[in-house]
């Protein structure tokens, strides 16, 4: 999916999932808010590799999933995970959604700031 902002592409695509919705609220960015409202979700590309031999690239995103308590953010993670997966064998503006894998599941990330879930 050569010049595909996949983080746009996700961001988009977590926002109209009616399950992920349901928890956050349209709340999924890039970034964190400086005064977030919680649940939300936020993600990042680690890792980009355009293929050119054979026309498929490869993209690693980290998603954080935000949510008091830890449980909850648990189950998040497993719906915007299954969210996610959805997006496979998707047709997207440049390009064709070949494979979406986990490959570091969900996992608990505590913050060492006081006071943020």
């Amino acid at each position: 999916m050569a010049g595909v902002n996949v983080e746009a592409l996700l961001v988009a695509w977590l926002k109209v999932d009616a399950a992920v919705d349901a928890v956050v609220d349209g709340r999924v960015s890039t970034e964190l808010p400086s005064d977030p409202t919680y649940p939300l979700v936020t993600l990042r590309g680690i890792t980009s590799a355009e293929a050119v031999r054979r026309r498929v690239d490869d993209h690693r995103v980290q998603v954080d999933c935000w949510a008091p308590p830890p449980p909850a953010a648990a189950s998040l993670a497993r719906t915007v995970r299954g969210a996610m997966e959805s997006l496979e064998g998707v047709l997207v503006d440049r390009g064709f959604v070949s494979e979406v894998r986990t490959e570091i599941g969900p996992r608990w990330l505590p913050d060492v700031v006081p006071g943020v879930p």
